[in-house]
């Protein structure tokens, strides 16, 4: 489940100065983006277990979710292999 008020909570907003707001807005993004991509992740590849790090974290905080990071190579043919096994051309 992707709860977006836990990740801005997580990312630390409250009421920011104008200057701040587009940083904010694409760290939230970012965060979004990412807990949805797990999400997808664990849906399509349940046996697929967390990860020490990335994007298959069990646990993120504010740096994990907005940092550049990757999908390591264990999952990401996990994730391939979900989607050739339901029919979609990769």
């Amino acid at each position: 489940m992707v709860f977006p008020r836990r990740i801005k909570q997580q990312l630390g907003f409250r009421e920011i100065a104008a200057f701040e707001k587009i940083r904010k807005a694409r760290d939230l993004g970012r965060a979004l983006g990412r807990v949805i991509a797990h999400e997808v992740i664990h849906a399509l590849a349940p046996d697929h277990r967390h990860a020490d790090e990335g994007v298959m974290r069990m646990t993120q905080k504010a740096a994990t979710l907005t940092r550049p990071s990757r999908i390591d190579d264990g999952c990401s043919l996990a994730l391939l292999a979900a989607l050739r096994r339901i029919s979609i051309d990769l």
